[in-house]
């Protein structure tokens, strides 16, 4: 193969990388389904309650602007959590993907050299 032939292949994502980074991600998202969903909800709630505590004081007013600045919250920790998690399992599948190959190219050109001096 040529090197720009390696190269259109690698652009167009059929490289181990992005093939374990996509394995990442699944296995983020995975991850984040079973331990992060719902203390982000927790933490995202807080977050909106004290909001609203600060803006309308407390005792909580059981308002339709309260409860959606309170939804509001919990929305949003769920889904910076769940980008967290998204990104950090991509980022370690595609550095799996990256290292396997930075060690797989000094041990084919060795395999190589000592078949060729047989």
């Amino acid at each position: 193969m040529r090197p720009h032939e390696r190269a259109n292949q690698v652009s167009k994502g059929e490289g181990l990388p992005t093939k374990l980074a996509y394995l990442g991600v699944g296995v983020g998202i995975g991850l984040f389904a079973i331990f992060g969903l719902l203390n982000a909800s927790f933490i995202g709630g807080i977050l909106g309650i004290n909001i609203v505590g600060s803006l309308f004081g407390y005792p909580i007013p059981s308002t339709l602007l309260a409860r959606a600045i309170i939804a509001f919250g919990m929305l949003t920790g769920v889904m910076v959590t769940g980008l967290m998690f998204t990104i950090a399992g991509m980022l370690g599948g595609w550095l799996a993907g990256v290292v396997i190959v930075l060690v797989k190219k000094p041990i084919k050109a060795m395999h190589e050299n000592h078949t060729e001096h047989k």
